[in-house]
């Protein structure tokens, strides 16, 4: 489902053709999408970084769209570390002196932009970083994106409960888009679980 089939649904499910409910219904995509993506760590969401540390400096910039930190590893150009990811309180308790210097082994997440590493890098590590991500907005790209092309009838519902809360709607008509978009959300998160934990079909066998 490209996004006019998504706007064109959304306008014919809800009925409504006042201005303010055309002027909002991109809105109510975007926040269907966030409920979604909120709920369910789909694969369209996970990106990946690959940057330097900084000698001498236990603070490492985190990318600007990065939602939570899935994993960080470091290499020194041979060896490849994994680092674990602890509490801000256990870093600063293992590596209290900020000149103590080493191989990563740990970090934090600091704040929003910056992560907090322990002991502080004794050289320029490269690191790598997978994380959540918040994919573009089908609003945006005007087209399609991987969350309307697999999962339509999830981002339809998600987007029709927002809508229809909007308009302060039918009560039971109300329960039964968000009946729909509870069930369509647990289609895909077996189809999620299986892709990610079920192992490929040479393990299991096809299905």
């Amino acid at each position: 489902m490209n996004y006019t089939e998504l706007a064109q649904a959304v306008t014919d499910y809800l009925q409504d053709k006042e201005t303010s409910f055309a002027d909002n219904r991109d809105l109510f995509i975007r926040l269907g999408e966030r409920r979604i993506y909120t709920l369910l760590k789909l694969p369209s969401a996970r990106a990946n970084s690959t940057g330097n540390m900084t000698a001498s400096n236990r603070f490492l910039s985190l990318p600007s769209d990065v939602l939570a930190v899935l994993s960080m590893q470091v290499t020194d150009g041979t060896t490849v570390i994994n680092l674990l990811q602890k509490d801000m309180e256990y870093v600063r308790e293992a590596y209290p002196n900020a000149a103590t210097e080493g191989t990563p082994a740990v970090y934090s997440i600091y704040d929003q932009d910056t992560a907090l590493i322990g002991p502080t890098p004794d050289d320029a590590y490269v690191v790598e970083m997978t994380y959540h991500t918040t994919p573009t907005s089908i609003v945006d790209t005007g087209t399609t994106t991987w969350l309307g092309d697999n999962f339509d009838r999830l981002l339809l519902f998600a987007a029709l409960v927002e809508g229809y809360t909007y308009m302060k709607g039918d009560e039971d008509l109300q329960k039964l888009y968000e009946q729909n978009y509870r069930e369509e959300a647990e289609k895909a998160s077996v189809v999620l679980m299986r892709g990610a934990y079920g192992g490929d079909e040479y393990r299991r066998g096809a299905m």
